[in-house]
């Protein structure tokens, strides 16, 4: 089964770690660009994103939630089921409509 995720803190890490180590194949990850972070304000990855590259995940940082690229992003993907977990954005309609199953929102 393909799962993508989309998520953004350490609760979603925790998330998507948990998918890894039961044996999902997840070949597609959405996070929030990296922002501002810090006194010196650099811009650093998300735990999400740190922990994707950790495991050799494929990383999209999309900078909008709608656009035709996201789609193409999740239809190349060819994924049967998009987990999300604190993204940061609402999904709209054209992108959950992509995994064959449908797409499950995780909520702490």
């Amino acid at each position: 089964m393909n799962v993508g995720f989309a998520g953004t803190p350490a609760f979603a890490a925790t998330v998507l770690a948990g998918l890894l180590d039961a044996g999902f194949a997840v070949p597609l990850v959405l996070t929030q660009p990296d922002r501002p972070r810090g006194r010196g304000l650099r811009h650093e990855p998300s735990a999400v994103k740190r922990l994707a590259i950790e495991r050799g995940v494929d990383v999209q940082q999309p900078s909008t939630r709608g656009t035709d690229a996201v789609r193409e992003m999740l239809i190349a993907a060819n994924l049967d089921v998009l987990a999300v977990a604190a993204y940061g954005l609402l999904l709209p309609p054209p992108i959950l409509a992509v995994p064959r199953e449908g797409c499950i929102n995780v909520h702490a």
